[in-house]
């Protein structure tokens, strides 16, 4: 580990922290609010806009934060792989329902088992990473 990127693998988990804690608190509360995870209606023109700047760009600046990180990311794979996909997964529909209301919770049936695969898989793929780290680390002592 280099001291460089020494801490990486506790930032991209504050990070995913802060915009989970974001969305739980500033943009669900704000859907909510104005019908935005309701089957029954569409948003309204006034309403899309600002919905739509408070999660969009939140999910881009989140995804290139991810992108750049996810290489460094060194220890901690196990917990840090399954808490992106859900992220991502969780916040791009909470973003599109900006644009369909509710009914894009239906995607949800379809994409849900593909995440849990998703999850199991790269929880997997993380511990083994993150036990090898730790065998060669404990080699070097």
């Amino acid at each position: 580990m280099t001291a460089k990127h020494k801490n990486t693998d506790f930032c991209m988990l504050a990070v995913s922290a802060a915009v989970i804690l974001y969305f739980i608190f500033a943009v669900i509360p704000y859907g909510d609010s104005h019908n935005f995870f309701s089957e029954a209606s569409v948003p309204e023109g006034k309403e899309v806009w600002p919905y739509f700047l408070m999660t969009t760009p939140a999910l881009i600046v989140y995804l290139i934060i991810v992108f750049k990180w996810v290489k460094r990311i060194r220890f901690l794979r196990w917990l840090n792989y399954p808490v992106i996909i859900f992220v991502v997964n969780f916040i791009s529909l909470i973003c599109l329902s900006a644009f369909n209301g509710g009914t894009v919770f239906w995607l949800i049936f379809i994409t849900g088992p593909v995440s849990l695969i998703l999850t199991a898989v790269f929880f997997t793929i993380g511990l083994i990473k993150d036990l090898r780290f730790l065998r060669a680390a404990k080699e070097q002592q």
